[in-house]
This record gives structure tokens, sequence and C-alpha cells, in this order.
């Protein structure tokens, strides 16, 4: 990874010379005898430079982003591996013992409740003529 990185950098430092140098050639005392073409040239190589450094600056993400995947993977079967960790309870956390908790006890209705409340509703939900 260090090289792609260190090859990246060097092609942008290359590409951010090509002005300085057209600048320069540009302003010599031989300006009259530089041809369009000579121009044209170099601005070419400018932008094949810049295009490699893109390049290989999405190379590089492509290659880091590869790379957490695969990590992410890795970790993933690793866990799947093992066996669940199960939290251990505290010995502060342990209930007492003591007498075994009373079972809960039916709600009983006399029947005489029950029949009064259901003659109500009858008599609430029959048609009145």
């Amino acid at each position: 990874m260090g090289t792609m990185r260190a090859l990246a950098l060097g092609v942008v430092l290359a590409s951010a010379a090509f002005p300085a140098a057209i600048l320069a050639f540009a302003a010599s005392p031989a300006a009259g005898q530089v041809t369009q073409f000579e121009i044209d040239n170099l601005r070419a190589q400018q932008e094949a430079a810049q295009r490699r450094a893109i390049d290989l600056s999405n190379q590089l993400t492509a290659a880091e982003a590869q790379r957490q995947a695969d990590q992410a993977v890795r970790a993933l079967e690793l866990q799947q591996r093992l066996p669940p960790r199960l939290p251990t309870p505290s010995p502060a956390a342990q209930p007492e013992a003591g007498p075994p908790a009373a079972a809960p006890s039916v709600v009983q209705i006399p029947d005489a409740l029950l029949a009064d409340s259901n003659a109500k509703v009858r008599a609430a939900t029959t048609p009145h003529r």
C-alpha cells in the first residue's frame, strides 16, 4: 500500500510541475521559437498525469475498501466459529433462598353476583319494544 501511495503522490507532484514548466518555457528568451504543438503536447502530458493520479487514487481507495471488507468478513467468521459468550451473573445478583413463592390463587366470584351481572347485560342488550 505504501508504494502505491508514494507513486500516486509522485504523479500528483509531477502533474503540478507541468504548469510551471509551461510558463517557464513560454517566458524564456526563445519564446518566439515555442510552437503550439509543444505547448499542446505539454498540456496533454499534464492531463494524462492527472488522469493517472486519479486512477491510482481510485485504486488505492478500492484496495482499502476491499481490505476493510475482508477484515469484517474474517471477524464475522470468527464470531460464528466461537461459542456464544453468556454473561456470568455476579454473586450480588443472585436471589436469596427463601420460602417458595405461593401459587397465585384463582379468583372466585359468587354465583349470585354472576347471575345478577348476566341479567343486567341481557337487559341492556335486548331491544325495547
